[in-house]
């Protein structure tokens, strides 16, 4: 379904309001939800979400400040914040001016170089059988027409229009149920009236009110990380998660004796069901975590895990766009990259960077400075591209680029030069790199399916063990996803499909061994000569790769050397210090053993 709110809509909201009289005056009979999106923070119980790019808030609260099992992820990117909302709101629509004051917003045309043609959230783990009412507001101060359009997905679609500009009593409403994954959408973007040059568009606050749930009876708690067999560092922030009900909050204690005596952590609400520890510097290999509500409710590691000074680092970084990004999952969590950050958990020696954004192609990633043809209006985005990517000095790189360049037109010669380009440039600093294929899609033109099976048989080619299939048992003959994998827009995975791309990149064996092949790497005086020396202690024999850079990037030598047996190992810098105004150096040292299995890690020297 698709319907337009005409702009005089305050009519329509009050018929609303009187045939739904909670939003004036609450009823035990119905609850309601309300996020505030922008800089400055509304009281409880209203939710706060402040970063326009990234964010995910869990249990939110109704208007009785109690938490729910409802939750709101931005899955697709605003720009910036809008801080020149209304201060003055009509109190009959319901929204506090800490709310009306200041939005979230995206252009359609560029805007201090950037475009965001659209901006979404996702209201998850909703009931499928409950019909809910969404109430969206947003205002902007401005002289021209900024009209908003809200395309709204649930088990049906619906379309708003708002006109934001000096709005002060307007909102805009529907009634739906959720997808079948529990799962309600807004996507905002600019309206077809809308007269600003860069085609601003606004998402202020939203209110969710539903019939009230059932509350479950009686009190649980269970502790899911840590397990057992973790590798923890000190000063790392690994999680500590839970699952409960019926509890406010709990407490968390740590042992390093196997449990006989108990160090406070912290107490929290067990709303997020995650809290992330830094982990204290407090070396042992029996260590246990302990969560309770009281004497009567606990739960302890199932058996020990280790803290170690260790600060070896395997780094790893994710280009893409939707599906690196999670679109079509019912929850952030279900997206095959937040399913493999969570595999790596246990060991905090892995560190996952997601650099994807939705809506890009091989372009947007392409290394700073790249030449662009002419007839190509794709800009590079320096934020999310591979020297970005390249500047977190990352051991591996996965690249996700499923269907956009080819929704794009953009002919097989280019995205295989695109993607030379950067793996080329990846491998030249030592970096791992893996490209999955293309993915199944629903085209309406025959040559961009085309396109993007020969380009996903090329990249199986040229990459060979470094391509990871994500293509076979995903799509139809046609080239679509398979209905079981559809997310229900025929262009991205749900969560079943992600739970398979997820398998694939955890078969590839991109992670190193759970165990360093090497610790204590340093830049200390050289012994025989004036200068510095690296030195390490290795795990085992290898071979070792010595890369001296200056502080960007650049290769200034390089050494191989063979470490016959386990121990210190240092070896003297063959290359001249910097001085004051030049660019630091940094020592790229990378161990592969005798089975093949590679660890890297660097060290800088900082002129200061």
């Amino acid at each position: 379904m698709t319907r337009s709110v005409p702009s005089g809509y305050l009519i329509t909201f009050l018929v609303f309001c009187a045939t739904v009289p909670f939003l004036l005056a609450q009823t035990p009979l119905y609850d309601t939800l309300a996020v505030d999106f922008g800089s400055v923070p509304s009281l409880a119980p209203w939710k706060n979400m402040a970063n326009p790019t990234d964010g995910i808030l869990t249990n939110l609260p109704n208007q009785n400040g109690q938490p729910t099992k409802y939750g709101l992820w931005l899955f697709d990117p605003f720009s910036k914040i809008n801080t020149e909302g209304t201060l003055n709101p009509d109190p009959v629509i319901g929204f506090p001016a800490t709310a009306t004051g200041d939005s979230f917003f995206g252009h359609s045309a560029p805007f201090e170089g950037v475009t965001e043609p659209t901006g979404g959230i996702e209201l998850m783990h909703l009931d499928r059988q409950k019909t809910y009412t969404l109430v969206l507001f947003a205002a902007r101060q401005a002289k021209d027409v900024r009209e908003t359009r809200y395309v709204v997905q649930g088990r049906t679609t619906d379309t708003l229009y708002l006109k934001t500009t000096d709005n002060t009593n307007k909102v805009v409403t529907t009634r739906l149920r959720p997808s079948a994954e529990g799962t309600i959408r807004v996507i905002a973007s600019a309206g077809p009236n809308n007269k600003s040059a860069a085609g601003f568009f606004y998402l202020g606050a939203l209110k969710l009110i539903y019939a009230q749930d059932v509350a479950p009876k009686g009190r649980a708690l269970r502790l899911t990380a840590p397990v057992g067999g973790e590798y923890w560092q000190a000063g790392k922030t690994p999680a500590i998660t839970w699952q409960s009900q019926n509890l406010e909050q709990v407490a968390l204690e740590y042992s390093t004796d196997k449990g006989n005596t108990w160090i406070l952590i912290d107490t929290v609400p067990t709303a997020s069901g995650k809290y992330h520890w830094t982990v204290p510097n407090t070396p042992a290999p029996t260590c246990r975590v302990r969560i309770s509500a009281d004497s009567l409710l606990a739960d302890v590691s199932q058996d020990t895990f280790a803290i170690t000074r260790d600060t070896a680092a395997f780094r790893m970084v994710v280009l893409g766009s939707s599906s690196a990004a999670g679109t079509g999952t019912s929850h952030p969590d279900s997206s095959w990259v937040r399913r493999f950050a969570t595999f790596l958990n246990p060991n905090s020696c892995y560190e996952l960077t997601n650099l994807a954004k939705p809506g890009y192609t091989s372009y947007h990633i392409l290394p700073t400075g790249t030449p662009i043809p002419e007839s190509v209006t794709i800009p590079i985005d320096t934020t999310r591209n591979i020297s970005r990517a390249l500047a977190l000095r990352p051991d591996a790189i996965i690249i996700n680029m499923p269907s956009n360049d080819a929704s794009y037109g953009i002919p097989v010669a280019d995205q295989l030069a695109n993607f030379k380009l950067i793996t080329d440039t990846a491998l030249n600093t030592g970096a791992q790199v893996w490209i999955t294929t293309t993915q199944p899609r629903k085209f309406n033109d025959p040559a961009k399916t085309l396109l993007q099976e020969i380009v996903r048989d090329s990249i199986s080619c040229i990459y060979g063990g470094q391509a990871l299939d994500f293509w076979t048992g995903l799509a139809s003959e046609d080239g679509t996803i398979l209905p079981r994998y559809n997310s229900g827009d025929a262009t991205h995975l749900n969560d079943a499909g992600h739970a398979i791309l997820f398998a694939r990149v955890v078969a590839a064996g991109i992670q190193p061994p759970v165990m360093p092949l090497f610790t204590d790497l340093a830049l200390v005086p050289a012994a025989a000569s004036p200068g510095l020396a690296v030195s390490l202690v290795a795990a085992a024999p290898g071979t070792l790769t010595i890369r001296w850079e200056d502080g960007n990037g650049q290769l200034l030598q390089a050494q191989e050397t063979v470490v016959s047996t386990a121990g210190v190992q240092s070896f003297p810098c063959p290359v001249r210090l910097p001085t004051r105004g030049k660019p630091n150096l940094v020592c790229v040292v990378t161990m592969t053993d005798q089975a093949g299995h590679v660890f890297r890690q660097h060290v800088a020297w900082v002129v200061r």
